[in-house]
């Protein structure tokens, strides 16, 4: 049975103490935690969106701030139950183990109403480690959903291993270009035959002078 919020973040936003707010928000902190539902989730991310926006024309920053916290829980919590949600049999009617699921992470977020960007959005921020997540929502200035989101992204390692980026395009270019002049010399049985002599004395020359080269460069690749 999903836990429901002894406050409700639903009340006219005109009508809400300010001296509540501290418990309105432990309140829903609470709720917030232990909710298994994506639509509730959901719920809660809507109202606190609405609430923020109210805040904001009403300029106060106070109100605004803590609504824009319960959105961003609402939000990571959202993710978190999203992937606790088993994924899909493949199109190959294999899964990750015992029967399919009957209901995917994507069908979820679906009959919430969640849109795929916004499924992803949810996953990235309840990636995010726990204690930057609680500094960044309970600062004076919460951080965004999309701020959060953007630090809750995989990224893949850089390739640049401390190097000068202009190095690092260079090395990645050299390796290509020596990919396919390996590939074009692996066809030679269908050019050489059609060469004229001096045409394959310079070939021979300059094969001699690329096994001159593959000595020294494994030479220096084992120093």
């Amino acid at each position: 049975m999903t836990n429901q919020p002894s406050t409700e973040i639903s009340e006219i936003p005109g009508s809400i103490d300010q001296a509540r707010l501290p418990a309105t928000y432990a309140a829903a902190k609470t709720a917030l935690a232990t909710c298994q539902n994506v639509d509730e989730c959901k719920d809660w991310s809507d109202k606190a969106q609405a609430l923020a926006s109210y805040a904001k024309q009403a300029q106060d920053e106070e109100l605004e701030a803590y609504a824009r916290r319960i959105r961003n829980r609402a939000i990571r919590r959202m993710g978190e139950v999203l992937q606790n949600i088993e994924p899909a049999a493949n199109h190959h009617g294999n899964s990750t183990g015992g029967d399919a699921p009957t209901t995917s992470r994507a069908q979820a977020a679906r009959e919430a109403g969640i849109s795929k960007d916004q499924q992803v959005q949810a996953v990235r921020v309840a990636r995010v480690p726990e204690q930057v997540f609680e500094d960044k929502t309970e600062a004076d200035r919460p951080a965004t959903i999309t701020q959060l989101a953007d630090i809750g992204r995989k990224r893949r390692p850089s390739s640049l291993d401390g190097r000068d980026p202009a190095k690092a395009r260079e090395c990645k270019a050299f390796i290509q270009d020596t990919t396919r002049a390996i590939e074009r010399l692996r066809a030679w049985r269908s050019v050489v035959p059609h060469m004229t002599e001096s045409e394959r004395n310079r070939l021979l020359s300059l094969v001699a002078s690329i096994s001159v080269v593959c000595d020294d460069l494994e030479e220096a690749t084992e120093t």
